[in-house]
């Protein structure tokens, strides 16, 4: 499962899929830069993009601050953009109409050779909107899922789903509306993401006037802004992502929308599930193992101490009996203590003879394993990178994620490839009897990487030294003399020939008038009689 950064990821891969289907290229990197374009065109930019979100409002949908967002990043993540048309006025669609249904249609898709795309939301409950920043979702809130072929919860107070094509629909009890029609394309690729990243109710809440974390004066500017950006866009909530609600009437008294006309869906993580794997664990599914990568930020440096993974195991009680539990799992408090938030880990490697929970195989945000100052421990609402640090922090996780650890000392293990092989195929073991006893090289991996609460091993087996914990900057932010030395060294040197050569006319002026005056006065006492006239000599005739 995915945090909002590898949502949109996996909604960036795979439309790419799709794009390979309608025979566009693939986005390079230099594409998704912006470059240095004037001002002027990103705001013409910004304006087509919120007139594209009014078209939505006009046809009659709730629309907010979660479209805008959603169009922006169909503009970085989906096909149809270069560098080129990025800020041109042409026909380019910029990822619309590229639906989440449609990814049925890939061949790759339909042969099972690419990844199953499964993007999980939450929904704001009612009146929710009233609660501070930072309040989090109760454990009983609803988590949705949504496919290529639908949308819906296994949830028990909901289990229900309808088909993700006809997600826009007004259902009751499961029955459309209007008899003769249902909504189609609102399954839009970029709203599927931008929903299940939607940070702005945590930023935002109206009804206090305030913004998280800004002065009340600024706050009060911004909001204005925001008001007459949202004008004629904005129907319903500025903050979230607003669907027809196609689950109204059903399981009354249980279902927390139940008689809501819409949902207000948000950021998937809402619920403290940074690793939102409550999907994954229904039964139905029958998953072995599970990979998680957490990129949280849970401590003062911004890394992740398990809380997403241990936050999914206290909801076990909401899904009980339609899910598999987790395997048992430690504390946070033991989780940091036993550095288990610093190198990869496998939880549940050792069940009875049917496995109860399958194989988890935690893989961390860490600092760098050679000891290097990390760069991908960046807060959660850092919205820009520059060219170096992108590339630093896809170099840096792919690192951390291949390194694998050695106990007591710096450096990745040469044999983390094998260890991790090892983990993907254990539970196949089980499914012969008698079962197939791990072989020499796994259970020396198992050694090092298992980890069980009821018997863990000793702090010092497994210690994670050496590490780096604070980020930094590879590009830190220039002060204002930094980022404009070259202008200001020019318009000084400008300014300062100016004024050199005002004070050589200035002084040349004064001589000349002094060098005047004094003649002028010579003329006046000869001519007073004061001083002689000089001799004129002439020629004799």
């Amino acid at each position: 499962m995915f945090t909002r950064e590898e949502i949109l990821l996996v909604g960036s891969l795979t439309v790419t899929c799709y794009s390979l289907m309608v025979s566009e290229p693939l986005i390079s990197t230099s594409e998704l830069r912006l470059g240095r374009r004037p001002t002027v065109s990103l705001i013409a930019t910004l304006r087509d993009i919120v007139d594209q979100v009014r078209s939505k409002a006009n046809a009659g949908f709730d629309t907010g601050l979660t479209d805008i967002w959603s169009r922006a990043l169909a503009y970085h993540l989906l096909p149809g953009t270069s560098e080129l048309n990025f800020f041109s006025d042409d026909e380019s669609t910029h990822g619309a109409g590229v639906l989440y249904s449609d990814l049925q249609k890939i061949p790759r898709f339909t042969q099972k050779q690419m990844p199953f795309p499964l993007i999980v939301v939450n929904a704001r409950p009612p009146l929710f909107e009233d609660a501070p920043p930072g309040t989090n979702l109760p454990l009983e809130s609803t988590v949705y899922e949504v496919t290529p072929f639908e949308f819906g919860s296994y949830d028990p107070h909901l289990a229900a789903f309808v088909d993700v094509k006809y997600l826009g629909t007004e259902l009751n009890e499961l029955k459309p509306k209007s008899s003769d029609s249902c909504v189609t394309n609102f399954d839009q690729a970029d709203f599927v993401a931008g929903s299940s990243s939607s940070l702005f109710f945590a930023l935002l809440y109206d009804s206090r006037r305030k913004l998280n974390g800004i002065e009340a004066k600024a706050a009060d500017f911004l909001f204005k802004a925001l008001n007459n950006l949202l004008k004629g866009i904005s129907t319903r909530a500025d903050d979230v992502g607003v669907v027809p609600n196609p689950f109204r009437g059903l399981g009354v008294g249980q279902y927390e929308d139940a008689n809501s006309p819409s949902l207000e869906l948000i950021d998937g993580g809402s619920n403290l599930e940074q690793l939102p794997l409550r999907p994954l664990l229904m039964k139905p599914r029958g998953v072995e193992v599970i990979v998680t990568l957490d990129g949280s930020s849970d401590n003062e440096n911004d890394f992740p101490t398990l809380l997403g993974l241990i936050q999914t195991q206290r909801h076990e009680g909401v899904v009980a009996g339609v899910a598999q539990p987790l395997p048992l799992l430690p504390s946070e408090e033991i989780a940091v203590r036993d550095q288990l938030n610093l190198r990869p880990t496998f939880f549940g490697c050792d069940p009875s003879s049917v496995p109860e929970w399958p194989l988890v195989i935690s893989l961390p945000n860490a600092p760098p394993a050679d000891g290097s100052l990390p760069v991908t421990n960046t807060d959660t609402f850092k919205l820009t990178y520059t060219d170096r640090h992108s590339e630093l922090f896809l170099d840096q996780a792919f690192g951390t994620a291949t390194s694998g650890f050695v106990p007591g000392q710096l450096g990745a293990d040469p044999e983390w490839a094998q260890c991790l092989q090892c983990a993907v195929v254990d539970r196949q073991r089980f499914k012969h009897q008698p079962i197939i006893p791990r072989s020499q090289q796994c259970q020396k991996c198992f050694s090092r990487y298992c980890y069980d609460p009821a018997n863990p091993p000793r702090a010092e087996d497994l210690k994670v030294v050496g590490r780096q914990f604070k980020f930094t900057d590879p590009d830190p932010q220039k002060g204002f003399f930094e980022r404009n030395k070259k202008t200001i060294i020019i318009v000084a040197s400008v300014v300062g020939v100016v004024l050199l050569l005002g004070i050589l006319t200035c002084i040349f002026c004064f001589i000349k008038r002094r060098a005047r005056a004094k003649i002028d006065q010579v003329t006046y006492s000869r001519l007073r009689g004061d001083v002689p006239l000089p001799k004129v000599v002439g020629l004799k005739a």
